[in-house]
């Protein structure tokens, strides 16, 4: 804007608005705007030091708001580690005991060791945080299933051979005549007494001690007065034996379970009445019967 000037007059002794010619405007004018534009650079680069362009000011918040996000995160991934450390320690301490399996070492599992990601030096402090703590879920996630696989592996064989051991009595009555030498009646001698003797009277229902398949099913052709008998073949090596049964419920070959009902009591080969005799064999081996009931 251009203001109005006076010029003082000698001769009339008075002052006089001076009349601005086209070149002087212009130049007031161009000067004017120059520093005008001056003014608003300044102003502009000093809103841009102090405050920030309005880019860089909504960066910022959402650089803020994405540190939040990845705390939270965190927040959550930590919180994982509670369930992981309770399955852990059930299978490790509980199950593994259980199975007579050697527990995972609790350094190898603190070890927090076994991830690909790798932690910059310019990484922010949150993302180190992030990337450490996945590494260690993921370590111990790993061990966690790699553990898991072994001990279902071996509770699966275990599980096989617990149903094939002898666990339970083939009858529950008393048992008058146990595993050992005794003066026996037929041989007239001291003898290996190889089983158990249970008191019965005659068609006790005789129950399968452990599932098995039927080797034998009536008299024994290598006699020793057995009688009327019946052997199950239970694998890993199991065998048992009853005999002096008036009757067989089972054929050769026959598959049965634990508790299957298999011939009933008797009083049939070398024997002084109505009574069970029960063998049980491991790995050829008669041994004593009264050693394996509930096992489990």
């Amino acid at each position: 804007m251009l203001h109005t000037r006076y010029r003082f007059n000698s001769e009339s002794f008075h002052y006089e608005k001076v009349k601005f010619e086209k070149k002087e405007t212009l130049k007031q004018l161009k000067k004017g705007m120059f520093f005008g534009f001056i003014a608003a650079v300044s102003s502009i680069m000093i809103c841009y030091v102090f405050v920030g362009s309005p880019k860089a000011l909504y960066l910022s918040k959402k650089l803020d708001y994405n540190y939040s996000i990845i705390k939270e995160q965190n927040k959550q991934l930590m919180a994982m580690n509670a369930p992981i450390e309770k399955v852990h320690q059930l299978e490790n301490g509980f199950y593994k005991s259980l199975l007579n399996i050697k527990p995972l070492d609790e350094n190898i599992w603190n070890a927090g060791k076994g991830g690909s990601i790798e932690t910059l030096s310019n990484d922010l402090p949150e993302i180190k945080e992030s990337k450490k703590i996945t590494s260690i879920l993921r370590h111990k996630i790993q061990l966690q299933l790699n553990s898991l696989d072994s001990t279902k592996e071996i509770a699966e064989k275990k599980q096989e051979e617990l149903q094939s051991m002898p666990a339970i009595k083939p009858i529950n009555t008393r048992i008058v005549s146990g595993f050992g030498y005794r003066n026996d009646p037929y041989l007239g001698h001291w003898h290996l007494h190889t089983g158990l003797d249970f008191h019965a009277y005659m068609n006790t229902p005789v129950k399968a001690t452990a599932g098995g398949r039927v080797i034998c099913a009536g008299y024994s052709s290598t006699g020793q007065g057995y009688g009327i008998q019946v052997e199950i073949d239970h694998g890993n090596g199991y065998i048992t034996k009853y005999a002096h049964l008036s009757k067989v419920k089972v054929k050769y070959g026959q598959k049965v379970k634990r508790g299957d009902i298999i011939g009933l009591t008797g009083n049939t080969g070398w024997s002084t009445g109505p009574h069970l005799h029960y063998e049980v064999i491991k790995n050829g081996v008669k041994v004593d019967p009264i050693h394996y009931f509930h096992k489990f």
